[in-house]
């Protein structure tokens, strides 16, 4: 199974992310290359945990393109939740896609519904690639 990490997501600062079908691998790396210089390397943040992501166990450690997938992503995901048996349906997962300047987008799998929460939260990241 993927390693699903609990983490808070720490920024008040905004950046505009996409909306869309797999636009998550280009809103990671628009996160990253903005908030880079301003996140403290101790400070858990969902887009880094996603980009840094390796499990050893799986040989996942091979891989460098790792992302935190967009909301519509990860209901693209829901839609085929029959497929993968990686993912733990009853955690909330954080999205690369921000709601407002306070919270992001989040998706839970038992009941297939996106909603904002707050960016202070901790919630889980399911990193993904693109295959």
């Amino acid at each position: 199974s993927s390693r699903q990490n609990e983490l808070q997501n720490w920024t008040f600062l905004f950046k505009k992310t996409e909306r869309g079908l797999l636009s998550g691998l280009t809103n990671t790396t628009e996160l990253y290359d903005y908030y880079k210089h301003l996140v403290q390397p101790w400070q858990k943040m969902a887009f880094k945990e996603a980009l840094s992501y390796t499990n050893p166990d799986r040989g996942t450690g091979v891989y460098e393109d790792w992302f935190l997938p967009s909301i519509e992503d990860l209901t693209a995901m829901a839609e085929n939740i029959e497929y993968l048996d990686c993912i733990d349906q009853d955690h909330i997962y954080w999205s690369s896609t921000n709601e407002d300047q306070f919270k992001a987008m989040v998706y839970t799998f038992d009941v297939a519904m996106d909603f904002g929460s707050f960016k202070s939260f901790y919630q889980y990241v399911l990193p993904v690639r693109y295959f």
